[in-house]
């Protein structure tokens, strides 16, 4: 039963995303509608893989198989929406500190609240590699995406 509901919500929005290109193609142009509906696509698999984590995280915790191994995998896809986000912010050319204070900064205060209820399932000693990592996670992040905008307004 749980395949025939895959297919047809996937055949659904496969629909939606033809008449979409279709529509939006006259108003925006090709390309620009292709990059959205493939940012569309990208973070609707996001929020899919962070439902199913997160799913996933209430199960073992309920069952109390919860291992700080798979705590660390599941932390990674429940936040794969944050670090889409991350990427895409990431993508606005900073040629001044004051242009990252207004774009970057509040993106990052508003993903330290997200990401803190994921760090409270963290045992108390480990909760600084989490931080850690995801601090390596933004600026790997900050850095690919301003990388792509230098070599794309060379």
């Amino acid at each position: 039963m749980e395949f025939r509901r895959f297919i047809k919500e996937h055949i659904l929005f496969s629909i939606l995303c033809v008449i979409l290109f279709f529509v939006y193609r006259q108003i925006i142009g090709v390309f620009a509608t292709l990059l959205a509906l493939g940012f569309l696509v990208l973070y609707g698999s996001a929020m899919a893989a962070c439902h199913f984590a997160m799913a996933k995280l209430n199960q073992l915790q309920k069952y109390d198989k919860l291992t700080q191994k798979g705590l660390f995998g599941l932390s990674l896809l429940i936040a794969s929406p944050i670090y889409l986000l991350w990427l895409v912010f990431s993508l606005i050319p900073i040629l001044s500190y004051e242009i990252w204070l207004i774009t970057g900064l509040p993106i990052t205060g508003i993903a330290v609240l997200a990401l803190h209820s994921i760090a409270e399932q963290w045992e108390k000693p480990r909760r600084f590699i989490f931080w850690l990592l995801q601090l390596v996670i933004y600026l790997c992040l900050l850095f690919a995406g301003q990388g792509i905008v230098s070599q794309l307004t060379l």
